[in-house]
């Protein structure tokens, strides 16, 4: 039983490292090609439109699609949708952005 804990916890770790790496890579991809992206798309450097993103921008919740598809995430919007299943309306609408910050408490403290 002991090996199985070892190895759970080992896994559980490794999980939390790698999503923790998609997570700022994920950053770095968005604020270092924010004129062509699988993002925001590819239109803005077809017209020639370049920009550059201050180094402080905070990247929008809606464009880490990478971390929206980790394992973490589902994990962490499952346990949000049972707790809110009879909450109001008004928390229903604000899912997705207490999902997202949960995410990001959860995968930079899950070490």
């Amino acid at each position: 039983m002991t090996t199985l804990q070892t190895e759970h916890q080992f896994i559980h770790e490794f999980l939390a490292d790698v999503e923790r790496q998609i997570f700022n890579e994920e950053e770095v991809y968005i604020k270092n090609s924010p004129n062509a992206n699988i993002v925001r798309g590819y239109d803005a450097l077809a017209e020639g439109k370049h920009t550059q993103l201050p180094k402080n921008v905070k990247i929008d919740k809606k464009e880490r699609i990478f971390t929206r598809s980790s394992y973490t995430f589902w994990r962490v919007y499952t346990k949000l949708m049972n707790q809110i299943h009879h909450q109001s309306h008004h928390a229903r609408n604000n899912l997705s952005s207490f999902v997202n910050d949960e995410i990001r408490t959860d995968v930079l403290t899950d070490a």
